[in-house]
């Protein structure tokens, strides 16, 4: 038997929304499932056209994953009330794993499983339902059905590329950023920026001293309430033109980089995008809502995200972030702060761009984020491998002023 852990705060019961199955998601089929459906009388279930030998198509860029054809922006078995035609009459077996699955992800490590969930569903993200501790049974209802799907986290446990950490120092490490983040009387960017610098200081710290300054260094920091790195997370050393070179060409290269790509190919792409964002020239691409935004009605600041519900969204969003263990998932773990950091400024750019586009709703920044960027992407491991911007962005996390510039800039 497994031993689960549940989030303390995250709440969740199906909507009916749609949101699942609608906008740019690629349903994934597995070929168990393909077997399964085909097998069926799908096309009594289906949107288009009964003429068709299959409901499936190709994931554009790959000649091996299927996905599920679309009709109005919408996969083709999604009916009346939002609901799945083909879950309606055949039951949820019928369905990929990754449809049956949603919005949960399970994580396996040296403690037990960790029962991950989306905040790209409206009702995590909005807190509505029981608490997902409460309904423990379909937790591990679901997580029997594809073990094989499930991500996993395995010691060592890097803290950065020269220091290794036992399950139970990154525990200790774990818990002690969440209880940063829980300061509800500093705003939630204030929170990443003290995270950012305690992480700092503790890497300087067992250079020098070994690991055994791991739990003087967490008894004393946390004895003074913080207050060192709180400090430093208040300093005024943000810089804005390095924001937008960063992030800008985060954006950009969002779609076009692959590992093992050229260095000659993507070095000047790089230095140009760099510079174009540096200048404000152009727009910002903001995949993928379609938006394209030009920089004179671009207007970027933390203050979009600084209203009530905002922070309660965002800190309760980064604390279980930090339990489904993004920051250590193909990474170390000072690296996966570092992108969690970006994923901020990240958030902030959607909201600033949809504001600009006519939707202030900064809730649906998070969304989008945690969609393209996080949850159901690859691309955190993608960036992470490429050996270009490997080079550039572990130079740009190792700046003092790194978090102060990408949440504050």
């Amino acid at each position: 038997m497994s031993l689960f852990h549940f989030p303390s705060d995250v709440r969740y019961a199906c909507q009916c929304c749609g949101a699942c199955c609608r906008d740019t998601w690629e349903i994934r089929v597995e070929p168990d499932a393909a077997e399964r459906v085909l097998a069926a009388d799908w096309r009594s279930c289906c949107t288009i056209d009964s003429k068709e030998d299959s409901p499936f198509k190709l994931i554009k860029g790959n000649t091996s994953v299927l996905t599920f054809k679309r009709h109005d922006d919408a996969c083709v078995f999604l009916g009346e009330g939002n609901r799945c035609r083909m879950h309606e009459r055949f039951g949820i077996e019928i369905k990929p794993f990754v449809c049956q699955r949603f919005p949960y992800r399970f994580v396996e490590t040296p403690g037990g499983v960790y029962v991950g969930m989306s905040f790209a569903c409206p009702s995590v993200l909005q807190g509505e339902g029981p608490l997902v501790a409460d309904a423990p049974a379909e937790a591990e209802r679901i997580h029997a059905i594809n073990q094989t799907e499930h991500l996993h986290v395995n010691e060592p446990i890097q803290l950065d590329k020269t220091l290794n950490l036992s399950w139970d120092e990154y525990q200790q490490i774990e818990q002690t950023l969440d209880a940063i983040f829980s300061h509800e009387e500093y705003s939630v960017a204030h929170c990443l920026i003290a995270g950012h610098a305690w992480l700092s200081m503790l890497r300087r710290l067992m250079r020098q001293a070994g690991p055994t300054a791991l739990p003087f260094f967490i008894k004393q920091t946390t004895d003074e309430n913080f207050a060192r790195v709180f400090k430093i997370a208040q300093r005024p050393v943000a810089h804005g033109a390095l924001k937008r070179m960063l992030l800008g060409s985060f954006l950009s290269f969002r779609n076009t980089l692959r590992p093992g790509q050229s260095r000659l190919f993507l070095i000047p792409r790089l230095t140009f995008a760099n510079l174009r964002h540096w200048c404000r020239w152009g727009s910002v691409p903001l995949e993928p809502l379609d938006k394209c935004v030009s920089y004179k009605n671009f207007a970027p600041s933390h203050e979009l995200l600084e209203d009530a519900e905002t922070q309660s969204i965002l800190r309760r969003y980064y604390r279980h972030a930090l339990f489904r263990k993004e920051l250590v998932q193909g990474t170390d773990l000072f690296w996966g702060y570092c992108y969690l950091v970006l994923v901020h400024g990240l958030i902030e750019y959607y909201a600033a761009g949809l504001k600009a586009a006519g939707e202030e709703n900064p809730a649906r920044a998070i969304q989008v984020v945690e969609k393209y960027f996080v949850h159901h992407s690859t691309f955190g491991r993608t960036f992470l491998y490429h050996p270009a911007m490997l080079l550039i962005f572990q130079r740009v996390f190792d700046r003092p002023n790194f978090a102060h510039t990408i949440v504050l800039g």
